[in-house]
């Protein structure tokens, strides 16, 4: 499970949790408005509360473009590892990077103001209108429609290679039908975790759009509390529907929750993989399981300098590590 697609994917986790800090103050939100508390604690929870969630955004969508990347670059660059761990920890370190960017002018605009006979919360420091309206649009587009384009674009790679694709060497029709079905899976769950997110947060990243170009208009149709509220759901509601989508596309993800849930700590050897037995597994068809075998059951013996040669009927038989493709 610890390949960078899925390192990813816990980035992107990290910052659907981060979510959860939001829920109290939509409650508050909800029943007593903007009204908020003195003090310096007051005045941290409310720029943390404020900027919580357009950090979790900001990482969300950051992954999602990493995970489309890391996947295009693999279909297409099959036999080049582009993604290293070095290129890996710079893609997340640029995630947290960039979102605590979108994330810092809230920490910076809101404040705890005494008006109307209480203190409140909110959107007090910025400069002018026009400040508030250049943050917005720049959100929208360097957190929704710029990376959206860029995943587009690279599934829409990964689908035209994968049609053209073939195999190398010659495979069965049964290996080449299961290695079609796990990529075709994978990019599925991929594929769909992208199109959530996208509609999830149209209807809250359109109406701040609207409020910009069309203010009037749209506080008649888009300014009540309950529709406030619902767009402000259906967006968080995606951090909730992501570990869903894993369980239900992925049978790695499955298994994996499964053992942890179930505190199983017994390690999970595979039967098959590809439509391919164990026992017949190489180290050119999967160097995990190759892998798996040559550590758990000793093929061979290796060969010592003492060993009698061989008689006139008998094999030598060569180590199984010198044998062995180094992946």
């Amino acid at each position: 499970m610890r390949n960078s697609t899925n390192i990813l994917i816990a980035n992107m986790a990290v910052g659907d949790i981060l979510m959860a800090c939001v829920f109290p103050y939509v409650l508050k939100w909800l029943y007593v408005g903007l009204q908020w508390f003195d003090t310096i604690v007051g005045t941290i929870l409310c720029k943390f509360v404020h900027s919580i969630q357009v950090l979790s955004i900001a990482c969300s969508v950051m992954s999602l473009v990493f995970i489309s990347l890391d996947r295009c670059v693999v279909i297409w660059f099959p036999m080049r590892r582009i993604f290293t761990n070095k290129v890996l920890k710079m893609c997340l370190v640029a995630t947290w990077v960039f979102s605590t960017a979108f994330a810092m002018p809230l920490v910076v605009v809101t404040t705890v103001r005494y008006k109307h006979g209480q203190y409140q919360c909110y959107e007090y420091g910025w400069p002018s209108k026009k400040a508030k309206q250049n943050y917005v649009l720049s959100f929208f587009l360097g957190t929704y429609l710029i990376p959206l384009i860029i995943i587009a674009v690279a599934y829409t790679l990964i689908a035209i290679k994968l049609c053209k694709r073939q195999l190398p060497g010659v495979q069965t029709l049964e290996y080449q039908k299961k290695a079609h079905e796990t990529t075709k899976k994978a990019i599925i769950m991929l594929v769909t975790v992208v199109v959530v997110f996208a509609v999830c947060w149209l209807p809250l990243q359109a109406r701040e759009i609207m409020l910009i170009y069309f203010p009037e208009e749209t506080a008649k149709l888009f300014n009540s509390d309950e529709v406030v509220i619902f767009f402000t759901w259906i967006g968080v509601l995606n951090s909730a529907i992501n570990p869903c989508l894993y369980i239900i596309f992925s049978e790695n993800f499955r298994r994996e929750f499964g053992r942890i849930l179930c505190c199983c700590m017994k390690r999970y050897q595979p039967e098959t993989y590809l439509g391919i037995p164990a026992s017949r597994a190489t180290p050119m068809t999967t160097p995990l399981m190759s892998r798996r075998i040559t550590t758990s059951t000793p093929l061979t013996t290796p060969l010592t300098s003492r060993r009698s040669p061989p008689g006139p009927n008998e094999r030598e038989t060569l180590p199984l590590r010198n044998l062995t493709v180094k992946h």
